[in-house]
């Protein structure tokens, strides 16, 4: 089943970059997707641990991490750390969760070397249409695994069972 998630995307920037993820949030509102943005939850994380908030937001708590590449995030210290932790997330049910946008030609290893990524093009409204796209389309990929698997519940049959063991109980016991 399927995870359900607290946000639908996390934003990853640097404060340099702050008023084109403000316009990115903004978009994300008007289509009713859940963001998380560090400022929306001042009075929550006050007092917190920083590692203990980067790691359950971005890796617990949101479906994708969007982040803001550029030559102010490579040089951040916070948005490093955010985009080590980001970094670690592995695939989950098979799908991406690294959504880079490239605000300028800054090169990220591991990310603008190896995830197809969109270039900023000054659309917020653009970027926030193909997050809800990716979400839809992520939503309907795993709700045809979901209905596939209930399909062959229960039709695993003796000649599926492989190794030394499923061959001496087929050999043992007759069905």
């Amino acid at each position: 089943m399927p995870k359900n998630y607290k946000y639908d995307v996390a934003l990853s920037f640097a404060n340099e970059d702050k008023k084109i993820a403000e316009k990115i949030a903004k978009a994300l509102n008007e289509l009713g997707l859940r963001h998380y943005f560090y400022e929306n939850e001042t009075a929550e994380n006050w007092g917190e641990n920083l590692f203990n908030i980067i790691i359950n937001r971005y890796r617990e708590e949101s479906r994708f991490a969007l982040i803001l590449i550029s030559e102010n995030y490579v040089k951040k210290k916070w948005a490093d750390i955010e985009r080590q932790i980001i970094q670690t997330i592995t695939e989950r049910n098979r799908s991406c969760y690294i959504l880079p946008l490239s605000l300028d030609s800054t090169v990220v290893e591991g990310i603008t070397d190896n995830i197809l990524h969109v270039k900023w093009e000054g659309k917020p409204k653009k970027i926030a249409r193909l997050i809800k796209d990716k979400l839809e389309i992520m939503t309907e990929n795993n709700e045809q695994l979901t209905q596939k698997r209930d399909e062959n519940k229960g039709k695993i049959s003796h000649e599926t069972i492989i190794g030394n063991v499923g061959r001496d109980f087929n050999q043992t016991n007759q069905y």
